[in-house]
């Protein structure tokens, strides 16, 4: 009976995992690696790689905003764009549109969209009650090198807005005049007494949409 019990011996040594047997060896777990560069439980190797990545998208980033501030700033230099109310009377009272002009002292092409509302404080009956515009391929503005491009800025329906003769602008908003992507400030001009918010028909809009009245002139 002696080989029977040997055979037993030899499989529960097969079965020990770590601690020492009869065999006389010290087993060893099956797929741990006997390397010391084996990282610590816990610790991530691919952090630092991650981390070096972010910072450097982030100096990417950060270039890049600088270039387009750069880019804007000598825009906004060289380019002067302006919005003028412009009225005239009419048999039932008068017409109020604006005319938008793009001065491009660039070497090269400008161009971009420009959108906005105008309140009145009352319109003739079947008139739309404020004046919009933008958002469509018409409103775009576009001027070659060295030249100043003028753009009649009507109502939706193509025609200046008809008031009663004493109406009165409430307020003149710009969604947004961009060009080249950039913002641009806005030189804003009126007849005296006829925008409630700039009654000396002089102001002007930042970039960021500030609306800063000035006395005249």
């Amino acid at each position: 009976m002696a080989e029977p019990r040997r055979l037993k011996a030899l499989i529960a040594c097969a079965a020990v995992a770590v601690v020492m047997s009869d065999c006389g060896e010290k087993a060893t777990e099956v797929g741990t690696p006997d390397s010391d560069e084996t990282s610590p439980p816990g610790v991530d190797a691919t952090a630092e790689p991650r981390a070096e990545g972010k910072a450097k998208d982030n100096v990417d980033k950060q270039a890049r905003r600088e270039k387009y501030e750069a880019r804007c700033a000598e825009l906004r230099r060289s380019v002067a764009v302006s919005y003028q109310v412009m009225t005239r009377p009419i048999a039932t009272g008068k017409e109020i549109w604006l005319r938008l002009t793009v001065r491009n002292g660039t070497d090269h092409y400008v161009g971009g969209p420009f959108g906005g509302i105008l309140r009145v404080t009352a319109a003739q009956s079947g008139q739309p009650l404020p004046m919009n515009w933008g958002g469509s391929s018409s409103d775009e503005a576009g001027a070659e090198a060295h030249t100043t491009f003028v753009h009649q800025v009507l109502n939706l329906n193509g025609q200046p807005l008809r008031t009663p003769a004493e109406a009165r602008v409430t307020d003149v908003a710009l969604d947004y005049t961009n060009l080249e992507l950039c913002p641009m400030s806005v030189r804003m001009r009126a007849p005296q007494g006829l925008v409630t918010e700039h009654p000396s028909g002089r102001w002007y809009v930042t970039p960021e949409g500030e609306e800063i009245s000035r006395p005249g002139g």
